[in-house]
């Protein structure tokens, strides 16, 4: 099955195509702000890479959040976009359980953080097997309530890496196993049920709150 997948739950804009899970061509942009930039035009030139066309494509595989709102909603209007003028399913896979997936060589529990707003984050806890094996639910905490889900022996990874400053009683990953990657996404999709493009939503786990802008006093 041939899979293209797409990220831009974090500040990784990526995509990846896949065959059977043999990585044919990937693409990752790790920048702020870039996804609505270079999102279609990354898909176009993959495509072209890899000498396949749309139609080519058996699957669409979306990082499904929690993470970055704007990010969340701009892969998804692209992967609809895709799905309804080519007749592509699309197949969305939990951005926490991507990230979980970068560290299958550890022998333990893993807890994946995403950053929320300023005193919040998103988190998972899993056991790592062949592949993650998730432990609980996804959650969204107060980060003065992290301290107690972390233990000796965790593994911990956050993104994007060093969001948090003072961490202890367990093991924090280097910052390459904190980024989200599409050749994941598309692995874990293989396992995943697809979705009508129509009833799919975004696994925001909390509510949008606009940025207030700041008042400007006069003098």
């Amino acid at each position: 099955m041939k899979i293209l997948a797409i990220d831009t739950a974090t500040e990784m804009c990526g995509a990846a195509i896949t065959d059977n899970e043999v990585l044919i061509a990937e693409h990752r942009l790790n920048r702020k702000n870039m996804h609505n930039e270079t999102l279609v035009t990354t898909i176009d030139g993959l495509l072209t890479l890899a000498g396949q066309q749309l139609d080519d494509i058996d699957a669409i595989a979306i990082s499904a959040g929690p993470g970055s709102f704007t990010g969340l909603r701009i892969g998804y209007s692209v992967a609809k976009g895709l799905a309804f003028s080519h007749g592509i399913k699309i197949i969305p896979v939990n951005t926490l359980d991507v990230i979980a997936s970068n560290v299958a060589f550890w022998q333990g529990d893993v807890v994946v953080a995403i950053k929320a707003r300023s005193t919040e984050c998103y988190i998972a806890k899993y056991q790592i097997a062949a592949r993650p094996k998730r432990l609980t639910d996804y959650m969204l905490i107060n980060l003065a309530e992290l301290q107690t889900i972390l233990s000796e022996g965790t593994l911990f990874i956050m993104n994007p890496h060093g969001f948090i400053a003072q961490i202890s009683g367990c093991r924090v990953a280097d910052v390459e196993l904190a980024v989200s990657r599409p050749a994941n996404i598309a692995r874990l999709a293989m396992t995943r049920e697809p979705v009508a493009p129509e009833l799919l939503e975004p696994g925001y786990l909390s509510e949008f709150q606009p940025k207030r802008k700041k008042s400007i006093m006069a003098d």
